[in-house]
């Protein structure tokens, strides 16, 4: 993605109660990416984001590099599409795909695993 003439970063919330809610911060190189998610995720004011995602950063980053190809020569690497979760990280990492469903379906995925039952 460094050879992206531009990189597009959305930061925003998923879920509506504040108690439950998970900061989201997503890093895309198409616009309509960029457009998409945020008009999925919630929004605040500036000063409320700039405040609540520098204080302790975001809950969970989704880095989309969809027009990128994952390398089918890496070890356990079977596509040139692919997308990664890791939890301990708190990172989604999409490659190959230009679906901005995959950001998505993501933030659902997320919000599954986190949310009480």
């Amino acid at each position: 993605m460094n050879t992206a003439s531009r990189i597009f970063v959305i930061d925003g919330y998923a879920g509506w109660d504040e108690e439950f809610q998970k900061k989201i911060r997503i890093i895309v190189t198409r616009p309509y990416h960029a457009m998409f998610m945020k008009q999925m995720l919630m929004r605040d004011t500036e000063e409320n984001l700039s405040a609540r995602f520098m204080s302790k950063g975001p809950d969970f980053t989704i880095i989309n590099g969809g027009e990128y190809y994952a390398d089918p020569h890496t070890e356990d690497m079977t596509s040139r599409t692919s997308i990664d979760v890791n939890f301990k990280q708190k990172q989604m990492v999409i490659l190959g795909s230009q679906y901005a469903g995959e950001m998505k379906k993501g933030v659902f995925g997320i919000m599954h695993y986190y949310m009480p039952t």
